[in-house]
């Protein structure tokens, strides 16, 4: 091991003399390679960072910088930080990352590895409601420190307000613990701390199936009132109290300040067994008169009162007083739980007056607390018995000390399982499902049946299939005439006798009589913070009750209403936190039977209100004197109404008077024939304007902007004075371009546009009716590719234009979106018609990109591609994205999505950072699903992922499960 560890150093030494051979040696894979080898012979942190510099061809400067546990005051992070980043920023986020339980490595260099980019995703995740930068997160939390990120972690620095345990509030899902052992507990943030506590948005818990009865009521609490009576100011403290050790339900905080009216509450008003007493002396004196000390018992106010103490009287010998022995009690739960208290509940025995009391209710420590098992490890199964019986022994138990629980401790030899359905489902009929189920045996049946029962009438069968091969799942397509009902079960068997059911029952829903979401149910758009009736029909579902959630893609996002009224309408006012998207949809689901309904597709959450608008060019003059425009997009993007409206029309500033339609001009075909165009000021302020001979329809008479109709410039800034003398021109060279003798047309019209971009048409067409010719037009500069409606954006690509002969030696080529500068990609590069640029991190996905192409020295010429497309491909993991639990041996189903180019995906699993196995080597990414076995060599573990990568370019185009997967 020594000797191989010494060869792996020496190689990566070998690596670092020579980067730039071996980057040009090495693909992205077989470069991880060489790191994961390097980490699994224990090779430090400082010369893997190396290493990796090596392996990519970058510069590096001996070994990482110093370790640092500590931040300088007043340090802020201002960079943005990257893979292959080295700065002393690095260095302080590492020791954040740190604190924040994303980073577990020693390492403190400035050095941006492989190991900082999960540890940055992490950190990502922890905190993506309060980043403010949400780009990348359709294709997963990207590795890029930018803006919102950097704000986060100088809130870290700065301490924020301080996170504590009370600013966080969470709710479980399902209510009541499920046969499963575990429950979803989702976090929810109150106030707006920043650091401190925190919590995951969402965690898989383990609960206790026989405690589910301990759910939260308002009989779990109680409270007392301070002042007793309503003092003048109008407001009391109510001071809360738990009872017995429930979880979840209902809840209060410790204190919490009401109103009062001055008024005692008759409810909650004393009466005489508000009231408890001692007497003193126990028994009657010789004076016949004892002091009986009053105590009142719980928060009553009003109503039956006593003095602290008083005199009676009493006959002497009287011993009546109660003692230990008068009191009995329960205690709730029975047994000490893991909260270390219990619940006394005291009844008094016989008719005994005064001396021991007690409260009816009191809150005990206890200590005896024995937990359930809820896990074992087992010896192996025993050989078949003659009854067909294998049994095995437990070796283990989890938690340490406990006892009882519930273990498998005999089976069948012939054993199947039914994977899906296994209770809670509900399928439509006339739609295909897939019957699942595994079987272990010493020897298996090559067929068997396929049933569907009802639950509570386990001989009320039909026949799926009578004999189907024993290979684990059928595809079922439901009849359309299956009843309705939420008590279906499906039992899978064989003629020998092994057989297995469904868990739990599932549901089939056919037709109008099913649950259905009527609105939202796909293409609404909904502000934050407006209010909106979510509606659907019942069918024939009878459920009191119904609950209502809110999903984001695939992924359950919150409750908005558990157990509403069943009435087929729900009130929602949406909350401000929900985030700007375009996947939402809503899912009802009946309180009882479990039968549910989403949205049919995604309806979309915007932003409050519009506060702004963007629009077309004001149209042509009417006869009026009035122009139009439309509204192109509302600003925030889908937003609705507000206080801002949009104007669309308005008084012409500038109009075209002549020629403004019908008239016949005529040119000279050796001098020139002079025509004054005139035009009305109305409300422009400019001191000069542009005048544009335009045709209609067709494609200019010399080159001036690709797909324009503009046909001669006639003036750039001639004065604004309402008239300009115009020479019908014959032929000439004008900024480097030729203008040939304008052709016979009569579908010419006159374009004016004053400096502050007001500006106005001929309303009608006119002609010019004389033809000459002139001299050949030379070839004007045209960009080649990319080509009007063409789709780029994975890999290299290729800008290409012609050289002309009255070109320079340089040109500069740029990136407009619509008609406005995105990007430079090149200021000076040679004017060889060829220049090579990568779409990807240059550009983002969009339909409205185009090129221009400029000479460096007069950049009069100028050329314009075609408008093309930008499509980055990607790939999203939808299942499984966290909170999955897959048995060893079973049958699971991975599904994804991709956009733009994307033909093969491999799928791989991973625990934690650490790759594990490759599921799938190459598949079609079209498919967008999976049915993998689960491996039984696989580690019991609750921090496996999945990865889907394509397989040409592994490392640009990957997703990862949001959450973690729990193999056991």
């Amino acid at each position: 091991m020594n000797m191989k560890k010494t060869l792996i150093i020496i190689f990566a030494a070998l690596l670092i003399i020579t980067p730039l051979a071996v980057k040009a040696a090495l693909t992205e894979s077989q470069i991880q390679s060489v790191l994961s080898l390097l980490q699994a012979f224990g090779v430090d942190s400082a010369t893997r960072a190396n290493t990796e510099s090596a392996l990519r061809g970058q510069s590096f400067s001996g070994t990482p910088s110093p370790s640092a546990t500590t931040i300088p005051s007043g340090f802020r992070f201002n960079n943005d930080m990257s893979p292959g980043s080295r700065i002393t920023d690095v260095t302080y986020m590492k020791i954040i990352l740190a604190q924040e339980g994303c980073f577990n490595s020693s390492d403190r260099s400035n050095y941006f590895d492989s190991a900082t980019t999960e540890a940055v995703k992490c950190f990502k995740m922890k905190y993506r409601n309060e980043i403010s930068s949400n780009a990348g997160y359709a294709i997963g939390i990207t590795e890029l420190v930018a803006g919102g990120t950097r704000e986060k972690l100088n809130q870290l620095l700065s301490g924020g307000t301080g996170c504590a345990e009370s600013n966080w509030l969470y709710s479980l899902y399902p209510a009541t613990c499920p046969t499963t052992g575990y429950q979803t507990k989702n976090w929810t943030k109150t106030g707006s701390c920043t650091g401190g506590v925190s919590h995951p948005y969402s965690e898989l818990v383990s609960c206790d199936a026989s405690a589910s009865a301990f759910i939260c009521t308002e009989s779990h609490w109680f409270y007392s009132v301070t002042p007793a009576g309503c003092p003048s100011s109008g407001q009391q403290t109510k001071t809360w109290t738990k009872i017995g050790t429930c979880d979840g339900g209902v809840s209060h905080p410790a204190t919490e300040i009401v109103s009062c009216s001055g008024s005692l509450d008759p409810a909650n008003a004393c009466t005489d067994s508000s009231w408890s007493y001692s007497l003193y002396p126990t028994t009657c004196p010789s004076s016949g008169q004892q002091t009986k000390t009053w105590t009142k018992i719980g928060n009553c106010t009003g109503g039956v009162d006593h003095s602290a103490s008083e005199t009676i009287l009493c006959s002497t010998g009287s011993n009546n007083s109660c003692t230990n022995v008068d009191w009995s009690y329960i205690l709730s739960p029975a047994s000490c739980p893991s909260s270390g208290q219990q619940t006394k509940a005291w009844t008094k025995i016989g008719s005994c007056d005064g001396g021991v009391s007690h409260s009816a209710y009191e809150i005990t420590s206890c200590n005896s607390y024995v937990p359930a098992c809820t896990s074992f490890t087992y010896s192996g199964w025993s050989s078949c018995s003659s009854s067909g019986v294998q049994t095995r022994t437990v070796s283990g138990s989890l938690p340490s000390g406990c006892q009882g629980g519930n273990p498998l401790l005999s089976q069948s030899c012939l054993r199947f399982t039914v994977i899906s359905p296994n209770g809670g489902e509900m399928w439509q009929a006339g739609s295909n499902q897939a019957i699942i189920w595994s079987a272990t045996a010493a020897s298996q049946a090559p067929y068997m049946g396929i049933y569907l029962c009802k639950k509570s009438q386990s001989s009320s069968c039909s026949t799926i299939a009578s004999s189907t091969p024993n290979d684990g799942s059928y595809i079922w397509t439901i009849p359309t005439t299956t009843l309705n009902s939420a008590d279906y079960i499906i039992h899978v068997g064989q003629t020998i006798g092994a057989f297995d059911e469904s868990n739990a029952a599932f549901s089939i829903a056919n037709g109008a009589s099913s649950l259905s979401v009527v609105s939202p149910n796909g293409g609404e758009v909904w502000p934050v913070g407006s209010a909106q009736n979510i509606t659907w029909n019942k069918g024939s579902i009878t459920d009191n009750y119904v609950n209502i959630e809110l999903w984001v893609g695939n992924a359950f996002f919150q409750h908005i209403a558990l157990n509403a009224p069943n009435n087929g309408s729900y009130a929602w006012t949406l909350p401000s936190y929900l985030l700007v998207r375009n996947d939402y949809k809503i899912r009802i689901t009946a309180y009882m039977n479990s039968i549910y309904d989403s949205s049919d597709s995604n309806f979309t959450i915007s932003s409050a209100t519009c506060a702004s608008f963007t629009y077309s060019d004001w149209g042509t003059c009417s006869s009026s004197g009035i122009q139009t425009r439309m509204v192109q997009s509302n600003i925030p993007s889908g937003c609705q109404g507000g206080n801002v409206l949009p104007v669309t029309s308005r008084s012409c500033p500038i109009t075209v008077t002549y020629p403004n339609g019908g008239e016949a001009l005529e040119k000279n075909t050796i001098v020139g024939k002079t025509y004054t165009i005139t035009w009305s000021k109305n409300g422009s302020t400019a001191s000069t304007v542009r005048i544009e001979l335009y045709r209609k329809g067709v494609a200019p008479d010399y080159y001036y902007h690709p797909y324009s109709t503009v046909a001669h410039i006639i003036a750039y800034n001639a004065p604004n004075s309402g008239s300009y003398a115009w020479t019908i021109p014959t032929g000439s060279f004008f900024n480097g371009y030729y203008y040939t003798p304008l052709s016979y047309s009569d579908d010419y019209y006159i374009k004016i546009a004053d400096s502050n971009g007001e500006s106005d048409f001929s309303n009608n067409d006119f002609s010019i009716n004389t033809v000459t010719t002139g001299p050949p037009l030379p070839a004007p500069l045209a960009v080649n590719h990319p080509s009007q409606g063409e789709v780029v954006g994975r890999g290299t690509d290729t800008i290409r234009w012609n050289i002309l002969p009255q070109t320079t030696s340089n040109v500069k080529i740029e990136l407009f979106s619509g008609d406005t500068l995105y990007r430079t990609l090149s200021a000076l590069t040679p004017n060889d018609g060829l220049f090579e640029w990568t779409p990807t991190g240059t550009a983002f996905n969009g339909n409205n990109y185009k090129i221009r192409v400029s000479d460096v020295d007069n950049p009069t010429i100028y050329s314009y591609s075609g408008v093309f497309t930008v499509s980055l491909a990607a790939i999203t993991v939808v299942s499984p994205n966290g909170g999955e639990i897959w048995q060893k041996w079973s049958k699971v189903s991975i599904n994804w999505m991709v956009f733009g180019s994307v033909n093969s995906v491999k799928i791989e699993l991973y625990k934690g950072t650490d790759w594990v196995d490759t599921i799938a080597s190459s598949l079609s990414a079209s498919a967008g699903t999976y049915i993998w076995t689960v491996p039984s060599y696989l580690m019991d573990a609750s921090n496996y992922k999945v990865r889907i990568s394509d397989i040409s370019m592994m490392d640009e185009i990957k997703d990862y499960s949001d959450g973690n997967i729990s193999i056991h």
